[in-house]
């Protein structure tokens, strides 16, 4: 009986210990988000930051860490193509870490996830906080909708600029996921004009002659392109409306290419080296 009370005694003396323990960490991790004095969410990701998050977008310049990891080097080139880079911008720092989020404090930034695949969604996210857009939880469903053999794209007859040169290159991406057809619109007061039509030969989009003109209202499926006031990125259906002017529309179009095809980018990257 002594021997049994003894080992109870133990136990009660182990229990204490590892108690105090668990109450300390958690007191540790309320503390560490405390340190954060704003936060929002943006698709679906958690941003905590010291600075106002609108700050970020003023973020034009970046200094981007690399890492050998083709995750981390992805959202490297997603993060370049709307960024310029510059040793004494803010740092960006990616890689896995305990939960899924941003981390921002005054000249740097960490983008964290448990996964390889949270980082991607965080460095979306993040893309989207830097160039101020407004972004969908299901971002991911654009490669699901773009993931098939023929597309629609309507593009509003007001884009210039950057907005235009984006839209080119997003072809680059079509013909890297293997669309087979393109019929491209002109969207004029609402109305969409069929312009073009588009089928792959090899690794190249040909025109096919069209005959005639077609005239339908503008609820089609595919990627819509329209100048707007609100810079934004919705997912409908199986509609992709990117919103916005021809600067955001361009920053728009660029992450509408490195989530159907990031390696592509990587592999573009690579060549040019």
């Amino acid at each position: 009986m002594e021997i049994a009370k003894a080992k109870i005694k133990n136990n009660i003396l182990i229990l204490i210990p590892a108690s105090i323990l668990i109450i300390a960490f958690i007191s540790g991790c309320v503390e560490n988000e405390n340190k954060y004095k704003y936060s929002k969410t943006i698709s679906g990701i958690n941003v905590y930051s010291q600075i106002p998050v609108s700050e970020v977008e003023n973020w034009d310049d970046v200094l981007l860490i690399h890492k050998d990891n083709d995750t981390v080097i992805r959202c490297n080139l997603e993060l370049s193509a709307v960024s310029h880079s510059n040793y004494n911008g803010p740092e960006i720092s990616i890689g896995k870490g305990d939960r899924t989020g941003i981390y921002i404090h005054e000249n740097s930034a960490a983008i964290k996830g448990v996964n390889d695949a949270d980082i991607t969604r965080a460095c979306h996210a993040f893309v989207c906080l830097k160039e101020g857009l407004t972004c969908p939880e299901n971002l991911s469903k654009i490669k699901e909708i773009i993931n098939t053999n023929h597309l629609n794209i309507i593009l509003d007859n007001t884009t210039r600029g950057k907005s235009v040169h984006g839209y080119i290159e997003l072809f680059e991406a079509f013909g890297h996921v293997r669309v087979s057809s393109i019929d491209l619109y002109l969207m004029d007061n609402q109305k969409c004009e069929l312009m073009s039509k588009l089928r792959r030969v090899d690794v190249v989009y040909q025109s096919i002659n069209i005959t005639g003109k077609t005239v339908n209202d503008c609820d089609i499926d595919g990627i819509l392109i329209l100048k707007s006031d609100n810079n934004e990125i919705k997912v409908t259906g199986k509609q992709i409306i990117l919103s916005g002017d021809d600067e955001h529309l361009h920053s728009e179009e660029m992450l509408v290419f490195d989530i159907i095809a990031p390696e592509l980018r990587q592999l573009m990257h690579q060549n040019k080296n």
